[in-house]
């Protein structure tokens, strides 16, 4: 058989005949895929906002069906109640995001036949915040100057505009 692709696979039967009788033989013929990653699965990159669940997916396939391996920043991953593989591993479940979680995860499938990886880069978005500790009235002498601070923090960094009584 020449270019043998998966279409192929099945139960051969090999039939010998002659004037005496028959003979007969089954073959079972296997054919392995190596895997392959849907790369519409999840997207490249995903943004996720802190505290949200995320679920990134590595949809793949190949014969035999591939085994799903997950690493964070080409770390292998320590699963946990926070982070949990589900669907035989096609899918990694993040639960109650934190900033921590933020990085590059691959997907790695692997069977007899090879392997095929994913890179998915999650960024953790985190609402601004300003810091309390920032004075909130000021008394100026008329024709002095003053610095008036807005410490705000988060990811991405916020745009901060100001406003004098309500108006910008």
């Amino acid at each position: 058989m020449l270019n043998v692709s998966a279409a192929d696979a099945g139960v051969y039967t090999c039939v010998a005949s002659n004037p005496a009788g028959n003979a007969s033989n089954d073959i079972t013929f296997n054919v392995l895929v190596p895997p392959s990653i849907d790369d519409t699965a999840s997207g490249i990159t995903m943004q996720v906002i802190i505290n949200d669940t995320v679920v990134l997916e590595c949809i793949a396939s190949g014969a035999p069906q591939p085994q799903i391996t997950w690493s964070k920043n080409s770390r292998q991953m320590a699963l946990t109640d926070h982070a949990m593989v589900t669907e035989q591993g096609q899918q990694l479940l993040i639960d109650g995001v934190v900033a921590q979680d933020a990085g590059v995860y691959t997907c790695e499938a692997r069977n007899s036949a090879g392997e095929a990886r994913k890179d998915i880069t999650l960024d953790v978005l985190v609402p601004p915040y300003i810091s309390d500790a920032v004075e909130t009235v000021f008394e100026v002498i008329v024709n002095r100057s003053v610095t008036l601070e807005c410490p705000a923090v988060g990811h991405p960094v916020p745009r901060v505009q100001w406003f004098r009584d309500g108006s910008l």
